[in-house]
């Protein structure tokens, strides 16, 4: 896998990154990136990018097909990955699943405060808190 466009982005202060819904098979070959523990830990471990991960479009045919097949709502498997923001339709329901998952326990409240605070900061250096 080629990691340069990722490592100059991270070197030159990317604020973002973007996780695709393809498979990287060389890192996780059943899951797409955008869900993938594996690939996350790569950019916030291997690669040092502390700041925020945003999803692509879980509304995208092939991600919603996975997730129904895993009988999961693809909103928490995005988080459980370790996405800090995720685009979605399915705004009414994926928050309330994403609830009951921190209430199962398989989504810490302690990572959704890192989230959070990711975002908060981001927002700080955009302007965008007053």
């Amino acid at each position: 896998m080629d990691l340069k466009p990722f490592k100059a982005g991270i070197k030159n202060g990317a604020d973002t990154v973007l996780v695709a819904h393809v498979v990287i098979k060389s890192v996780d070959p059943q899951l797409p990136a955008s869900l993938s523990p594996k690939i996350h830990a790569l950019l916030r471990k291997k690669l040092g990018f502390k700041d925020v991960i945003v999803t692509d479009d879980l509304a995208m045919g092939a991600i919603r097909q996975f997730a129904e097949n895993q009988r999961i709502c693809p909103e928490v498997l995005a988080v459980k990955a370790g996405n800090d923001l995720i685009m979605s339709e399915n705004v009414d329901a994926g928050a309330a699943a994403i609830e009951q998952a921190i209430k199962d326990k398989q989504i810490s409240q302690k990572q959704i405060n890192r989230s959070v605070l990711r975002i908060l900061k981001l927002k700080e250096k955009l302007g965008l808190l007053k």
